[in-house]
Order: structure tokens, then sequence, then C-alpha cells
């Protein structure tokens, strides 16, 4: 019977990781092909529904056990020998509170935490392509359409990473609501990405917005401006 409750969680499992294939595959093309961004997420999404996979895989385990026991009538021979029913069932008991207890540590525990370390994993990584994007990817006199789905473009970039000159921000080509375009001779990154306070700082800048249905541009000018990061 062990055999049928791993082979049909097994399956049950598959099927349920099969169907979260677009959104593992977001993970993927976001944040690269690894071992931990394949596993985990396959882990942290399997979670809460072990609740529910357990006493299936346990019903189909002991109806394929017992079927096959009288399908090669080994099941009467058994009971020709003097082995009843119940002593059949003291096993499946057996099995059957360890997949109860299982089921509700599952339920109680493993599905709260399989939801909290899914919402940690994306935040880990999101801050840490944040990171790798401002310390390795970020060019001077180069327009980067990918930060945060916006368009970057600073003219200087100190070596530490922590200043801009003649910065230019701008909504993404996939942004439709957002029409803007900041401009502002000094920018600044604070804080840390371990912290969780990091922000870019504009001074002394200016933001034309415009509607889309009308050719009016506002014209907004600041002293500072802080943009969560």
């Amino acid at each position: 019977m062990i055999p049928q409750f791993i082979t049909v969680f097994c399956i049950l499992s598959a099927v349920i990781v099969i169907s979260q294939l677009v959104r593992l595959s977001e993970i993927l093309v976001t944040f690269g092909l690894s071992v931990e961004n394949l596993f985990l997420p396959f882990l942290f999404i399997l979670m809460p529904f072990v609740s529910i996979i357990v006493p299936i895989a346990l019903l189909f385990a002991v109806l394929l056990g017992f079927s096959r026991l009288s399908a090669d009538g080994e099941y009467s021979a058994m009971m020709a020998a003097g082995y009843s029913l119940k002593r059949a069932m003291i096993p499946v008991l057996f099995v059957a509170t360890a997949a109860y207890a299982i089921a509700v540590m599952s339920s109680v525990y493993f599905e709260s935490w399989g939801r909290r370390e899914t919402l940690k994993f994306y935040h880990r990584k999101a801050q840490t392509e944040l990171d790798n994007m401002i310390k390795y990817r970020m060019k001077e006199g180069v327009f980067q359409d990918d930060f945060l789905g916006y368009v970057l473009y600073a003219e200087k970039i100190s070596s530490d990473r922590s200043h801009l000159e003649n910065v230019m921000l701008a909504p993404g080509r996939d942004s439709s609501k957002e029409h803007f375009t900041l401009l502002a001779p000094i920018a600044s990154i604070d804080g840390s990405v371990e912290a969780g306070d990091l922000r870019m700082s504009f001074s002394h800048g200016i933001i034309y917005t415009a509607q889309p249905a009308s050719s009016d541009v506002s014209i907004m000018k600041f002293k500072k401006l802080d943009l969560d990061l």
C-alpha cells in the first residue's frame, strides 16, 4: 500500500505543479534558471495542497492495494489461512493515522508556512535583482528600459553607484496609464536592499505630465522627490 500511496501522491503533486507552470515560468524568466529558483517555488506552491493530496492519495492507495490482492487471488488465500479482514485493516489504520497527522500538520502549519515563504521568496529575489541592477547594469549615458517598469537615463554615475547626474525617468513601454517625464540635475540612491529602505532621491527637478486625450502639458517643479525602490 505504501508504494501505491507514494505513486498517487507524486502524480497528484505533478498535476498541481503542471497547473502552475505559467506562474513558475514567469519566475524563471524574471530571476533566471537555477536550482533554487526551480525547486523552492515548487515546494512553496505544493505546501498548501498537501492537506488535500494526502487523504486522496491514501484513499486510492487502499483501493489499489486491496483490488490487487483480490485480483491476484491473494486475499482469498489469506482468508482461507485464517487471516481475517480485521487483521488486514490494522496496517491500514496505522497508515491512515499517520496520514491524518500529516494532513493536520500541513493544514495548520505547512500551508501558512508555504504561503508566507512564497511572499518572502518573491521579495528576496526582487530585492536581489534590484541590487544587481544598480550595482552592475546601470551605465552612464545609456537608456535603461527595465528599471522597475520605468526608463532611466543618467549622464554620469559615481563609482559607488550612489550619485547620478542629469537624470531622466519616464514610464516604460508597457505603461499605458502614466504619461510623464522627470528631469533632475542630481539624484542619489540611499538605503540598502537588506534593510528594505532603498530609495532614489531627486533634487531640484521638474516633471512634465501629459494626458492621453489632450495636448496640454502640466509642469511641476520640486526641490526634492523620493522614490521608494
